[in-house]
């Protein structure tokens, strides 16, 4: 398994979230299957990497950013995002006081409320 990429486990629990793969009459095949564009969406997004920019070994860029925004629209990476969503820590989502600086202002200063 390559960095930035789906471990088997992983891909087991999205799999069955995922539309079936298929190819479309009349078009000729380019074989980007489920796990390699999913490995390209979590490729551009833990490397911040522009789509056009994608190694080859995810496919013709346009291809990827073009079924994204189909997904997306269609709601599928929604439910990837709860999905890996039920393994998050929400404890450490919480904001400490003694690590956020807080802004006073005083009723009678300069400029003040």
């Amino acid at each position: 398994m390559r960095r930035h990429e789906l471990s088997d486990e992983e891909w087991k629990r999205l799999e069955p979230l995922l539309p079936a793969e298929k190819g479309r009459v009349g078009r000729p095949v380019v074989r980007l299957t489920n796990r390699i564009f999913m490995n390209a969406i979590f490729y551009v997004a833990k490397t911040g990497m522009p789509w056009r920019d994608l190694p080859d070994r995810f496919g013709p860029w346009k291809t990827v950013h073009d079924r994204f925004t189909q997904w997306n629209r269609r709601g599928i990476l929604q439910k990837v995002l709860e999905e890996f969503a039920k393994d998050a820590d929400h404890k450490s989502n919480m904001a400490d006081g003694s690590y956020v600086k807080a802004h006073q202002h005083s009723a009678g200063a300069k400029g003040g409320p």
